[in-house]
């Protein structure tokens, strides 16, 4: 790119963040009023915290302004914003997200599918081969392949699997993109600070359709794009050299989904449950459990994720990166411990006045 270019990144920036938001904004009003006209909706039951039929399919508006949105950026940049591989793997998670929207695709056919778009974005570049914390770098040789696979499919499912309440996965996708356009600027590399502000555009205008109360869902064809473009843009955003990413700078721009999924897995081992059964014990639904209101858990979680963001923005800058690793799992752990005494202690209460009632 030219000199022109990179003094005016911030202002090609901000254009393709409008440019973003604008497209979702139309694109998620158009999916929405084909939701509503074809009852393209998703029924309330025993899991979902919605009470009536939502259009869903929302996914759809996201990935249509991303795709006219990175064709525009090719056009009068000159420049390629978004790789063919992403776009291609973009399509193939997109589509099938669909599919599982309308037709409940087995578990074990959506991990697949997720490993072959993760293939095409490894194909491209998007890998790691060294790992570096604290100033050490450890070399992982041809495990970082398969570790690239898990990393980007698993980003993918953890995106899915929080976007249990309006506006969670969206709110928590927007504070990553942010982040990582700052990183990548910090980098000098323009193309990607170009389209994480493009993604950030899109997901702000997805926002305004789908916080509290929800007018559409984004579906999987929604949750799995865009897991699949943070995990795979999150390695590139995480390098410090070519092929070595700083370990915990991933771990922290995700940190929400990647904790509450860890928590999710082991929850379901313990039970003896498959791992990729569902339940109604994410982190979310505990804090709705003790009292939080839809919207006040939906801009806890978000703000949470930002404070990771920050932290590692942090650890990009000052790479004292296990001290602050440290504290954000110490932080976490302990928030977590509060609301576990708080909901046994509330259940008490509640058990000791239905007892007293009932004697009485």
């Amino acid at each position: 790119m030219g000199y022109a270019f990179e003094r005016n990144v911030w202002l090609y920036g901000a254009i393709f963040f409008i440019i973003g938001w604008a497209g979702s904004v139309i694109f998620t009003a158009i999916v929405y009023s084909i939701g509503k006209r074809f009852d393209i909706l998703e029924q309330s039951n025993h899991r979902t915290i919605h009470r009536h039929a939502v259009p869903k399919l929302g996914g759809i508006a996201i990935f249509m302004a991303m795709l006219v949105g990175s064709a525009l950026a090719s056009f009068l940049l000159y420049e390629t914003v978004v790789p063919l591989v992403l776009i291609v793997g973009g399509i193939l998670v997109h589509l099938f997200g669909i599919y599982d929207d309308l037709l409940d695709a087995n578990c074990y056919l959506k991990l697949l599918v997720q490993l072959i778009a993760a293939g095409f974005a490894i194909s491209g570049g998007f890998v790691f081969h060294s790992v570096a914390v604290g100033g050490f770098s450890l070399y992982v040789g041809w495990i970082a392949i398969p570790l690239s696979l898990l990393w980007i499919a698993g980003i993918s499912n953890a995106v899915n699997l929080i976007d249990g309440l309006d506006g969670l996965a969206s709110g928590v996708a927007l504070s990553a993109a942010l982040t990582m356009a700052l990183l990548f600027l910090m980098k000098g590399d323009y193309p990607f600070t170009i389209m994480s502000l493009l993604m950030a555009g899109t997901f702000s205008g997805f926002l305004l359709f789908n916080w509290h109360p929800s007018r559409i869902f984004m579906g999987d064809c929604g949750s799995l794009l865009i897991g699949y473009l943070l995990g795979s843009l999150s390695l590139k955003a995480a390098q410090i050299h070519p092929g070595t990413i700083s370990l915990f700078i991933p771990m922290l721009l995700l940190g929400l989904p990647v904790f509450d999924t860890a928590l999710a897995v082991i929850r379901r081992l313990k039970r003896g449950v498959h791992p990729f059964h569902a339940d109604n014990d994410h982190v979310h639904h505990q804090l709705m459990r003790i009292g939080l209101s839809h919207r006040r858990t939906v801009m806890l979680l978000i703000m949470v994720n930002v404070v990771l963001c920050l932290m590692a923005l942090k650890v990009a800058i000052w790479d004292n990166s296990i001290v602050i690793v440290i504290i954000a799992a110490l932080s976490i752990v302990l928030v977590r411990g509060m609301l576990i005494v708080y909901i046994r202690t509330k259940n008490k209460v509640v058990d000791a006045i239905l007892e007293k009632k009932f004697n009485n």
